[in-house]
């Protein structure tokens, strides 16, 4: 388990003497001298204390630049650094090559590790935290990393990729062989895979989606309404994920019964 320790050490900043009139002012001029000290990035918010003893935001969402300052006599102001508890991460979830991606929104706290937000993410999306695969631009995140140290701040944006083993059953006797599929990949592609490793035709097999742990998105569930009917191969459409396919879930594949010849007329 990681343990934080948080250190406050004062930064003191030298403004030049000048009339001060709202926060804004006075966060223009701290930040002229030093554009990291008020650090937008850092999980921490800053509160400018005064000696009436009230605490007025320097950033964030309570931050009113056009607010007055109360007037101070003396010469040093303090302003506190406080960790943010908690804030947002957006993730984007890659539904079909091409076709855009859906984002949400997950409310995290700053000590959070990666496999804690898969699981905020789980509950939130219903997606197992197993099967999520989590990049911050071309960055994998790992479970043991705290989103600390993968210097996430609020509203930043990562990439939730899904993935898992399809189990897939033939004559209704389960395979040895386990595909391994991306969420984004098209049910049709995966199907084809299937009857390759067969050695099957698509006239003659049919397929049963036969567990489905994930939800099933409108368009999928449009093209085939019982999710526990057979299909053909041509049927097929949508995305594994947009047919709530996931990790573990399982595909049938059943042999057509050939047509009965008819004998030569006599």
């Amino acid at each position: 388990m990681t343990k934080f320790v948080v250190v406050h050490k004062p930064n003191v900043v030298e403004i030049p003497d000048g009339d001060y009139k709202t926060v804004g002012d006075l966060v223009a001029a701290i930040r002229k001298k030093d554009t990291e000290l008020l650090g937008s990035g850092d999980h921490l918010t800053y509160t400018l204390s005064t000696a009436g003893g009230e605490n007025i935001a320097l950033n964030g969402p309570k931050y009113d630049p056009g607010l007055e300052l109360p007037q101070e006599t003396g010469t040093t102001s303090d302003i506190h650094a406080h960790m943010k508890e908690n804030y947002q991460i957006r993730y984007r979830v890659q539904l079909h090559p091409g076709k855009g991606c859906n984002i949400e929104t997950v409310t995290v706290h700053w000590t959070d590790s990666v496999a804690k937000l898969k699981e905020r993410i789980e509950r939130q999306s219903g997606i197992p935290a197993i099967s999520q695969v989590l990049r911050r631009t071309d960055t994998f995140m790992y479970n043991n990393d705290t989103l600390f140290w993968c210097a996430l701040s609020d509203n930043d944006l990562i990439t939730l990729g899904v993935t898992g083993l399809l189990k897939f059953y033939f004559k209704n006797k389960l395979s040895t062989t386990q595909l391994f599929f991306l969420s984004s990949d098209d049910l049709f592609t995966v199907l084809t895979e299937i009857m390759q490793l067969l050695a099957e035709t698509s006239s003659n097999v049919l397929f049963e989606i036969g567990k489905a742990s994930g939800a099933v998105d409108y368009g999928a569930n449009h093209w085939l309404q019982d999710r526990s009917s057979l299909f053909e191969l041509g049927d097929a459409q949508g995305t594994m994920l947009e047919n709530g396919i996931l990790d573990g879930d399982e595909i049938r594949v059943y042999k057509k019964n050939p047509k009965p010849t008819r004998g030569r007329d006599a």
